[in-house]
């Protein structure tokens, strides 16, 4: 080629680059030409994940080649239907809308299997609790001479177990409060405005019943040579040793109590002023954390997220209070609450204004559609909402309508999905959340006799 050719060649080579470049740039920056529009338009992606993954991706009904986790990309602005189907579960569906230049987050899909898998672990079952290590089961078993406490290891469940010689009225009510290194149980009972408690050695089942002084035990604290019980007796908090002496009050003033999974707050008042203490599990006070003036108002209870943030309940109109510890300050949020409840990793909380609905709120999840301190109501029901609890984190939550239990996703997207998990059969039902929501542990009527089930929550060819 002349050199006069290759100049020309450059030239027309430059002037082309030109020419097609900002097409480039736009097709960078998420643009497309489309057939209605000459001028270049924004597109948006899916970004979609689900568990179990290996779930099929459908889009406006056209089934995609890709399977979860998905990336959907290329989307122009406007609504579009998503459908996930995967063998052995429940179709998802939802309407969802792209936004052009920007992803369009869908993490949270839990699959329900079309037919939930049941294993009953025990039989004659009517109560239980699981150790917070995952260690033990205690199980309050039926017997013909009454109600019985049996000590069993979580993952040998059908073993016989340890027998706890302490004979329950079938009337009392049951409390169960594991010790932080889970070597010792104390067993509340109580029953019309009158309480037991015993002190359970969880290796051999011996149980003490404890001296009533007229005290409540709120919880346990743990150093490393011994651990002891935090009790409230008249307004004063005291860390008492299980034997021995050498109890220690830390608080003349106290109202109420609550404990978390590595921590206590104190509300105390003084001279009408109220006033916040938190105390590590070592019984180590970390903060103090002064409550606004609310005049005559008291507060009826408090409520210790994991991650530090207090909810208070003030009278008389059960005003939700709530102590950012991020910011460090106190936000009000609404009227009527009721029936508190952290999430685990304490950025959510839910409540109740009334039996038939359940609102939640997100105070510091970042990569959530919930806008921080606002509330959202998750479900108004004709029957009453018994036994919120979060599941497996803070991205569903479950509660018992009548015997059914259901989960509700927190996506507030064209609505919030609410599905039926299992009928337990008994109308007051308890069910615990296990192996990171793969599995859930229920107290159900089978065949008519009391038990303890697990329900499976993937299918065995996903455990």
């Amino acid at each position: 080629m002349t050199p006069r050719a290759r100049l020309i060649v450059n030239i027309l080579a430059w002037f082309a680059f030109l020419a097609i470049a900002p097409f480039l740039i736009s097709y960078s920056m998420g643009h497309r030409i489309t057939t209605n529009s000459a001028n270049p338009v924004s597109v948006g992606t899916f970004l979609l994940r689900t568990v179990p993954n290996g779930a099929e991706v459908f889009l406006n009904e056209k089934l995609l080649g890709n399977k979860t986790p998905s990336s959907i990309q290329n989307l122009l602005p406007g609504q579009y239907n998503l459908r996930v189907e995967k063998d052995g579960y429940r179709q998802w569906n939802k309407k969802l809308p792209i936004t052009g230049t920007l992803i369009t987050d869908i993490r949270d899909v839990r699959l329900i299997p079309a037919v939930i898998e049941e294993d009953v672990m025990r039989t004659d079952i009517i109560n239980f609790s699981i150790s917070p290590k995952r260690q033990w089961l205690g199980l309050i078993d039926k017997t013909k001479n009454g109600n019985q406490l049996k000590i069993v290891s979580f993952n040998k469940y059908a073993d016989p177990g340890i027998n706890v010689k302490v004979l329950i009225n079938s009337k009392e009510t049951v409390n169960f409060l594991w010790s932080p290194n889970e070597d010792y149980l104390i067993l509340q009972l109580s029953m019309n405005k009158t309480s037991r408690n015993y002190l359970v050695e969880i290796n051999n089942g011996n149980s003490t019943e404890l001296v009533n002084d007229g005290s409540k035990i709120m919880g346990w604290v743990s150093t490393l040579t011994d651990e002891k019980l935090v009790k409230l007796k008249s307004n004063k908090t005291i860390i008492s040793p299980l034997k021995g002496t050498g109890t220690e009050t830390i608080s003349l003033k106290t109202e109420a109590i609550s404990f978390n999974t590595n921590s206590f707050a104190i509300l105390e008042k003084n001279d009408e002023k109220y006033n916040i203490r938190t105390f590590s599990l070592s019984g180590n006070e970390q903060d103090q954390i002064s409550v606004p003036s609310l005049a005559k108002f008291p507060i009826n209870d408090i409520f210790l997220s994991s991650s530090g943030d207090i909810a208070i309940l003030v009278q008389p109109t059960q005003k939700l209070m709530i102590w950012d510890n991020t910011d460090h300050s106190w936000h009000e949020i609404t009227e009527h609450a009721d029936n508190i409840n952290w999430s685990p990793e304490g950025d959510k909380i839910s409540w109740q204004e009334s039996e038939f609905d359940l609102w939640i709120m997100n105070l510091h999840e970042k990569r959530t559609l919930l806008n921080p301190f606002v509330p959202e109501l998750i479900a108004r029901l004709s029957s009453p909402i018994r036994k919120p609890a979060w599941y497996a984190g803070s991205h569903q939550i479950l509660f018992f309508e009548k015997d059914t239990l259901k989960i509700a996703e927190l996506d507030p997207r064209n609505g919030h999905i609410i599905e039926s998990l299992i009928s337990t059969n008994i109308s007051d039902s308890k069910a615990e959340v296990i192996q990171n929501g793969d599995e859930i542990i229920a107290t159900v009527s089978h065949e008519n006799v009391p038990a303890l089930s697990r329900f499976f929550m993937l299918e065995k060819a996903d455990r």
